[in-house]
């Protein structure tokens, strides 16, 4: 068996950095996407910060470049039939760039994606109620129609989200692991695990109880989880985050 190589998705945000701070010494494939009439432009907040970062590392950046909005035969092929079966119909037509992996060799990767970060930072804000209507609220999608409150009285309920199971755990933090990272978090796995291996970065004991023990005050902001990356690559410190 072939040894893997580390592929990572830039951004303009936080967890993107961070992957690529810890990573950087493995010399990793990098790539980000951008969006165009025609998939003509290679430019976009993204993008620009993305190529700062790879040049900084001495590292090539690919630019995939996509149209927008996608194209309705993109949307009707087989590989976009099974990319909505594969994501649970939860990720839209979000397979352009999945697509583009998947047509080329890919065996030897692994996507090392920027998920978990958010939670060291206080993702969401403080739940007040274990109810339908406030995790709908929260979660900021569809929040007041009744399909969506429904399926959230259906997550309390298996779940089992009641005062005296909770032991004084918090509820957000609790929130975003047994919901947001159960399933968009999950779905996403899903999406690019049609391209290549795919494993979460941010996926340490150690890191979570060091950010989940601070102060909210701390996890809040985002300066702490800027002040780790930048330890890790103080190269990184002039490159402003877009997003």
């Amino acid at each position: 068996m072939s040894e893997l190589s580390i592929i990572i998705g830039l951004s303009a945000g936080r967890d993107s950095r961070g992957a690529l701070a810890a990573l950087r010494d493995a010399s990793p494939r990098l790539f980000t996407f951008v969006r165009s009439k025609d998939a003509k432009s290679s430019d976009s907040p993204d993008s620009r910060v993305a190529s700062d970062l790879a040049r900084i590392c001495n590292l090539n950046l690919e630019i995939v470049r996509l149209p927008s909005p996608a194209r309705l035969d993109e949307t009707t092929t087989g590989f976009a039939s099974a990319f909505r079966r594969n994501t649970g119909y939860v990720r839209g037509s979000n397979s352009g760039w999945i697509k583009h992996f998947a047509d080329g060799p890919t065996n030897d990767l692994v996507f090392i994606r920027g998920y978990g970060g958010e939670i060291m930072r206080g993702f969401y804000r403080e739940i007040q109620e274990i109810s339908p209507k406030s995790l709908a609220h929260l979660y900021d999608v569809n929040a007041g129609s009744r399909l969506t409150r429904d399926r959230f009285k259906t997550f309390i309920d298996v779940a089992k989200w009641h005062e005296n199971r909770l032991y004084d755990y918090g509820l957000a933090d609790i929130f975003y692991w047994e919901h947001r990272m159960g399933v968009w978090g999950a779905s996403a796995l899903a999406e690019s695990d049609m391209a290549f291996r795919s494993v979460a970065c941010y996926n340490s004991r150690n890191l979570f109880m060091a950010f989940l023990g601070l102060p909210e005050e701390h996890r809040n902001t985002s300066a702490l989880f800027e002040e780790a990356t930048c330890r890790l690559a103080p190269e990184f410190a002039d490159t402003p985050y877009e997003s």
